[in-house]
């Protein structure tokens, strides 16, 4: 199996089994005892349920009965490794939720066939050599220089000598880049090819079932050190040569911090000379990772140098390049073509930058112009009239001009809508997870473009953006070829009118937020408020301006997803100053069906109160008839016990003392006219829940049944009376 099937393979298996396990408990509207309270220990498990979660398997619960002659095979290895506790997850299954799979491989990126020959054969010996001198190598140069093709082709020699364990491209602009998934996402790729270690780990999860929650040198202790060098003690076969793991752009992780502490805790791993791993971190050499890697003594370097070998390997990407070019188009391209002046002019201007000359290569090539001769005629005549040229100074000049070059054949009229999904590409707060980016047709419904415009908008930048065929629209999303691209465009300096500025994308992204909220809270929830007794109904959501019957259920789910869970994240993004500019689709907004999280709905709330709404928009009193009969409805609610008017801004955030170690019931309302609702917390030591009501009829039965059930859950009850915390 080659290097790109196991992928895929693996890929599609981390999906399915991400499909099949819930979100992770969050506290929203329906914190009940399932959930642990907030800075508290979960509630005591009875000894029946201790006995229960201990006792498993064919026979578990069953008595009065008799098993003649049985044959008993006790084969732990295959039940640990399909079954790590009573939940009935699977190892890969437990592990899935937290990784991020397409950070596993980078196929747009790989050596040309005969460059970086020298770099190779260095890291092949490397490999090679059981006597090497370090386990670590830190693989660092200048942006565009090729880091990425070249840990891409060694993982590939890696995995066609059985001695990959794991990778992580790390990537800002495509969001591979949480600290907190590195770790579960190398254990993932290391338990599919180490059956042994997936049996090992299977324990080290159940002994501790929250520790992909933890720290990170938690997490590597627990997930690969204590693993493997179990495995080593036991002189297990598959693992007497170390296993290879690669770990690509360490400077776009985020967070300098995190970055650093990934960087120490593979260092004190590795100088046990125990764990059978090597490590090959690639990078750019930004100076808080020039400082750390030089204080590691058993880590080697290898700086990839614009020199004259990086030139000739670029001149031969480039010559080889065009050639194929002039092949696919034959018949549109003379057969001496491309003249040897129009590609010193290009090599000229790459100065040994790959990124460069694969930018320039796209550029030629487009199929949308198909026109190979004019687009590299084009392409030379603007890079005589650059002034100056690319430099070891500065070796991005040149890109940044062939960056604005390929805007510039935009139209017009349709470079703001280019600009509006390039800002919601980078800006859209978005979790390691379910996103609405993950999907260009996802994207073009939540952006409201209909499909012509949407690929209208991104038929000119095929070469530093990887567009999607529509027919595999559905699946993938728009990826930035080059982290360069993005830097370009968040630069005013560089980019110019070509300027993404973040704030102006933050309003069009809260203003599509808000939009779809209400379209699906008005779609997926009953009139009183309360969710249907079945999980949220994900038929065809209306205002779609592309779907079809295969997939409109997916798009669908994913912009439910996206705007019910990044909505309050994404207003709360925006400064004061831009805070004008969103503010009347706030107070427009139908908040009677909405279903919001406990805390990003908190943080809403206290940022909006920092906003001059006017007009009493966020509120403690009643105000109208509405406000009235809101009050009316949450008394019968409570069955009578007093709910109190709370203070702004709130205090029911996860640090707040108060709200581990007291009882308190406090509403506001938010809202306009029939729009409004009346919002309360009901809090008992750390165990709380949020919840809201409208006006649009009196709270159903069983609507107020369940409320108290789950009063019960959060232990309300018990104490003889609800008090303020100034009530002493």
């Amino acid at each position: 199996m080659t290097l790109d099937s196991f992928i895929d393979s693996l890929v599609g298996h981390f999906r399915r089994s991400s499909r099949r396990i819930p979100d992770s408990p969050r506290f929203d509207q329906q914190t009940t005892s399932s959930n642990p309270p907030i800075n508290s220990e979960p509630a005591p498990r009875t000894p029946q349920q201790d006995a229960q979660s201990r006792f498993t398997g064919f026979f578990s619960h069953a008595h009065n009965f008799v098993v003649n002659q049985p044959t008993m095979i006790e084969n732990r290895t295959q039940v640990v490794n399909n079954m790590i506790s009573t939940s009935g997850r699977t190892v890969l299954e437990h592990l899935a939720p937290y990784t991020v799979p397409d950070a596993i491989m980078d196929s747009r990126a790989r050596c040309h066939p005969g460059t970086r020959v020298q770099i190779g054969a260095e890291l092949d010996h490397w490999l090679d050599n059981p006597e090497r001198p370090y386990r670590m190598l830190w693989l660092h140069g200048p942006a565009g220089v090729g880091k990425s093709a070249i840990a891409q082709t060694f993982a590939e020699k890696c995995y066609d000598h059985g001695r990959l364990g794991a990778t992580f491209f790390i990537s800002r602009p495509n969001n591979w880049n949480k600290p907190d998934t590195v770790i579960p996402t190398l254990t993932y790729q290391l338990a599919v090819g180490t059956s042994e270690y997936r049996s090992v780990l299977a324990d080290q999860l159940v002994n501790d079932p929250h520790v992909l929650s933890k720290a990170l040198r938690v997490q590597f202790k627990h997930l690969i050190v204590e693993p493997f060098s179990r495995l080593r003690s036991q002189n297990h076969k598959n693992i007497q040569k170390p296993l290879v793991i690669v770990i690509d752009g360490l400077d776009e992780c985020e967070g300098e911090e995190a970055q650093r502490e990934i960087v120490e805790t593979i260092s004190e791993a590795i100088r046990s000379k125990s764990l059978p791993l090597i490590w090959l971190i690639c990078s750019r050499r930004e100076a808080h990772l020039r400082y750390i890697f030089s204080r590691i003594h058993e880590c080697g370097q290898v700086e990839l140098l614009m020199d004259a070998d990086c030139k000739d390997d670029v001149s031969r990407f480039v010559r080889e390049g065009l050639a194929s070019i002039r092949d696919e188009y034959e018949d549109l391209t003379p057969s001496a073509w491309p003249p040897e002046e129009q590609v010193e002019e290009v090599l000229k201007a790459a100065s040994g930058l790959f990124v460069f000359a694969s930018t320039a290569l796209k550029f030629v090539g487009d199929t949308y112009h198909a026109n190979p001769v004019n687009r590299l005629t084009v392409l030379v005549s603007f890079l005589k009239h650059l002034e100056g040229g690319t430099s070891i100074q500065n070796p991005l000049a040149a890109l940044d001009s062939l960056y604005a070059r390929v805007l510039t054949d935009i139209p017009v009229d349709v470079i703001p809508t280019t600009l509006r999904i390039l800002g919601h590409l980078i800006f859209f707060p978005r979790s390691s997870d379910r996103s609405v980016m993950d999907s260009a047709q996802a994207m073009c419904n939540f952006l409201r473009l209909d499909q012509s415009t949407f690929y209208g908008a991104l038929r000119r930048i095929h070469s530093v953006v990887e567009v999607p065929r529509a027919e595999n629209a559905c699946d993938s999303g728009l990826i930035f070829y080059h982290a360069s691209f993005q830097d370009f465009l968040l630069d005013i300096a560089c980019s110019g009118k070509f300027f993404i500025e973040e704030q102006k994308a933050m309003v069009d992204i809260a203003a599509s937020c808000l939009f779809w909220h209400e379209v699906c809270s008005r779609h997926l929830y009953q009139a009183d408020g309360q969710l249907t007794d079945d999980p949220p109904r994900h038929e065809d959501l209306p205002h779609l301006k592309w779907a079809s019957a295969s997939c409109s259920c997916t798009i669908s789910r994913k912009i439910s997803a996206a705007a019910g869970q990044r909505c309050w994240n994404a207003c709360i993004r925006i400064s004061d100053e831009r805070a004008p500019d969103i503010l009347p689709l706030i107070e427009e907004f139908d908040f009677r069906f909405i279903d919001p999280p406990f805390y990003e709905f908190c943080k809403f709330v206290n940022w909006l109160h920092r906003q001059d709404c006017g007009d009493n928009f966020l509120r403690t009193s009643p105000s109208c008839d509405e406000d009235h009969r809101l009050l009316e409805y949450l008394s019968t609610m409570t069955n009578g016990e007093p709910a109190y008017p709370t203070t702004f801004p709130l205090d029911w955030q996860t640090d707040s003392p108060r709200l581990s170690s007291s009882k308190f019931r406090e509403y506001f309302f938010i809202g306009r006219g029939f729009k409004s609702v009346v919002v309360w917390v009901t809090n008992r030591d750390g165990y709380a829940r949020i919840d809201l009501l409208n006006c649009e009829k009196e709270p159903s039965n069983k609507r107020f049944l369940m409320h108290q059930k789950r009063l019960a859950d959060i232990r309300w009850y018990g104490t003889p009376q609800v008090m303020r915390d100034d009530d002493g």
